[in-house]
């Protein structure tokens, strides 16, 4: 089986199983080699196969998110389906350039959650399968540390290394 995404490697370890990673230089190619059948799967956000799983050019199998996605609510999350603990998501943040005062960095939190808690703003991301979350910077740091040392462990585990 070949594969795409960055959720390879973790799939591949927590399965048992053996895939064949293809590296890509964007969602865009992957996109048009899986509507192709030159690769079996990929992992990817929503946005760049929505209009195909629409059309039903592509079949959505389950979603790597700890809970199933607001824009497809009878798909089963990966863990759902028989690998329990899979769960990667993918995020978007703001980050200020480091000695910021803490009062601007107040600001741009308080106005970017704002925004996505606008009702219009909120219903637009999850029809495209995004959950805006709009967290404290305090809480978006535990986020990025989670994430450093969940891909440390995988880098090691999968045996990866810059070349």
């Amino acid at each position: 089986m070949v594969t795409i995404g960055r959720n390879t490697q973790q799939f591949k370890i927590q399965a048992g199983i053996k895939l064949l990673g293809v590296p890509y230089k964007g969602s865009a190619p992957a996109v048009t080699d899986l509507l192709g059948n030159r690769v079996s799967m990929m992992f990817t956000v929503v946005p760049p196969t929505l209009g195909h799983i629409k059309a039903g050019k592509l079949n959505i199998i389950g979603v790597a998110s700890k809970s199933r996605l607001a824009i497809f609510p009878e798909v089963p999350t990966i863990s759902e389906s028989g690998l329990p603990g899979f769960e990667s998501s993918i995020w978007y943040g703001l980050v200020a350039p480091a000695g910021t005062p803490d009062a601007i960095v107040a600001q741009l939190q308080s106005t970017v959650a704002a925004v996505l808690r606008e009702p219009k703003v909120a219903e637009n991301f999850r029809q495209q399968g995004i959950d805006p979350v709009g967290d404290s910077p305090n809480s978006f740091a535990a986020t990025i540390s989670q994430d450093v040392k969940t891909y440390a462990a995988l880098i090691k585990a999968a045996n990866i290394s810059a070349e």
